[in-house]
């Protein structure tokens, strides 16, 4: 099993209050006609209670409150008082905010429209600043609808109304930078991403403020991986190193999230290229740092460490040390029931069997697979993946030691428990435990056997599109081919070959065009033991024209074969 997957801290789209809310600790006046108002002073003061009373409905009653929002537009949308002006705004940009909490969003976009269309043409500042949110929160609602050319069109509005950055809506921008990028990457636009993270740290990257500062890590960190996903982990590291750097010593839980995780990273992306020193080091300061920590996502990183300092240990030879680290962490973190640092304790457990098996140590590596099996299998259902690939190694080293008879009921076992998932992973599972069932019983000389487990994966995945399972299903039928033959039936054997050729043959992968190549080959012999020369040698001119789209070296020796093989059987 691979090491744990990078660690993405894609912070997107946050929800904060808006600025300048204003609720009054006065009674809530019973609302009256509006011609009853006997001076401004007065009408503003009724506003702005109904304003308030239509910002605390928002808590308990949604309802109410948009409904007396529209009675707040509907007395004073065409009112010249400032005060009332922008409480109007007030009104639209919270109604639209609530439409869009609880769901209409097709009302809270209109809801926006109407607020942008109210104060679009206006030159006052304060105007302006509401619609630059409205584009703001238009585009964040469009982003969560995984609508990406939309909301990156409302965050640029936003971005160009909101121009300087000096001013009330300093953290919107900064959160509208940092989302476009985010939305840019997703897009694959690499380098517009890019840009965008470097205008973000060029505007605000030396202020001290904590919002601020956490914004500017998250935005360091998406860079670096944004870097990695370009290809330049070089550069990546130095992108990580900076936020090590920069805010190691911060006391605050969310920059220590992203420091640690920056660190992991940094670790997994020198051990990408090859700087393992460096790695080990940086899986050793998580470890020393962090391993008291009362945090489960740091703990997380923590053990996760735990296994990638493993698995490279075992990459450069040292399996005995990388054994004796996955039982420190076992030591110290299987008492913890916490779902997520199970499912971290059962891939220490199933790596510790995987580098016990490379060194040949199978009785030892069974033993840690079976305690994946046991203690997983039934109590965390998301550990599927990891118990069926449990059962499946343990099935390939009881094979390995000849204890084929075991390694067929585990097989068996693997299709019993786990047919009814509909996980790709367990899936390529299931495809490889009826084939390794079938090899298992051609090397008992238990043909027919042999065959009927090919013919349960043929019959399951025959339509299956699954590269890995495809490879499973052209081997499967290669093998009921060469075995059908073996138990004297040439002509099926025949037929199975022309299946294999005529469904495979167009398929890119070198795998099974070598498979295809090796089919072409057996057909063609077949049929000369039948004595059938002609179409013999006919196979083997369709095999010499089917290779000359693979030059490599493996499927040119089959066309040498064919070659000389046609040779001999027209010299007859």
């Amino acid at each position: 099993m691979k090491g744990p997957s990078k660690f993405f801290l894609m912070v997107l789209f946050f929800n904060f209050p808006l600025h300048a809310q204003i609720i009054l600790d006065t009674p809530t006046y019973i609302a009256v006609p509006h011609e009853y108002y006997k001076n401004d002073a007065m009408k503003e003061k009724f506003a702005i209670e109904l304003y308030s009373k239509a910002f605390n409905f928002e808590f308990f009653n949604p309802s109410m409150a948009i409904d007396t929002y529209d009675d707040f537009y509907d007395r004073f949308k065409g009112d010249k008082s400032p005060v009332i002006h922008e409480y109007l705004a007030k009104s639209l940009l919270r109604k639209a905010l609530l439409l869009s909490t609880i769901g209409h969003n097709n009302a809270a976009f209109s809801c926006f429209n109407k607020l942008i269309l109210h104060l679009d043409k206006s030159e006052s500042s304060n105007d302006q600043q509401y619609v630059a949110l409205a584009f703001f929160y238009k585009a964040t609602l469009l982003a969560r609808m995984q609508k990406t050319q939309e909301a990156l069109s409302e965050y640029d509005k936003f971005l160009s109304i909101n121009r300087s950055g000096q001013d009330d809506l300093k953290q919107e921008r900064i959160i509208a930078l940092l989302n476009k990028g985010i939305l840019l990457k997703d897009n694959n636009q690499f380098q517009a991403a890019l840009d965008t993270y470097d205008s973000l740290l060029q505007l605000f990257g030396k202020y001290n403020d904590p919002f601020i500062e956490e914004e500017l890590a998250k935005c360091l960190y998406n860079k670096a991986l944004l870097l990695e996903d370009m290809k330049q982990p070089e550069k990546a590291v130095i992108v990580y190193q900076t936020v090590i750097d920069r805010f190691q010593n911060a006391d605050r839980n969310e920059l220590q999230e992203i420091v640690i995780s920056s660190l992991f990273n940094q670790a997994n992306t020198l051990k990408k290229i090859n700087i393992f020193d460096k790695s080990i080091d940086d899986y050793d300061k998580i470890i020393n740092k962090f391993k008291d920590t009362k945090s489960i996502t740091i703990k997380e990183k923590v053990i996760f460490s735990f296994i990638n300092k493993a698995l490279l240990l075992n990459d450069m030879g040292k399996a005995s040390e990388a054994i004796l680290f996955l039982n420190k962490a076992i030591d110290l973190f299987s008492a913890n029931n916490d779902k997520y640092m199970q499912e971290a304790i059962a891939k220490v457990l199933f790596d510790k069997g995987v580098i016990l098996g490379k060194i040949s140590k199978r009785n030892e590596a069974i033993f840690f697979y079976d305690a994946v099996i046991t203690r997983f299998l039934s109590s965390i259902p998301t550990m599927e993946e990891d118990t069926a690939a449990a059962f499946f190694n343990k099935a390939i080293l009881l094979a390995e030691d000849k204890r084929t008879q075991e390694a067929i009921k585990t097989y068996d076992e693997i299709y019993t428990r786990f047919k009814a998932s509909k996980s790709p992973p367990v899936e390529n599972i299931i495809s490889g435990a009826l084939f390794n069932k079938g090899i298992a019983y051609s090397m008992l000389h238990q043909r027919e056997a042999a065959l009927a487990a090919y013919d349960k994966l043929l019959s399951r995945y025959k339509d299956s599109d699954n590269p890995v399972i495809i490879q499973d299903v052209t081997s499967a039928l290669f093998n009921k081919a060469s075995l059908t033959n073996l138990l004297g039936h040439p002509d099926e054997a025949v037929d199975l070959y022309d299946k294999l050729i005529n469904h495979f043959k167009d398929r890119s992968s070198p795998t099974i065009a070598l498979i295809v190549a090796e089919s072409f080959f057996n057909k063609a012999v077949i049929l000369d033991h039948l004595e059938k020369s002609e179409e013999a040698a006919t196979v083997f001119d369709a095999l010499i024209v089917y290779l000359k789209d693979f030059p490599s070296s493996e499927m040119q020796q089959w066309g040498e074969k064919a070659r000389l093989y046609r040779s001999k059987i027209m010299q007859k």
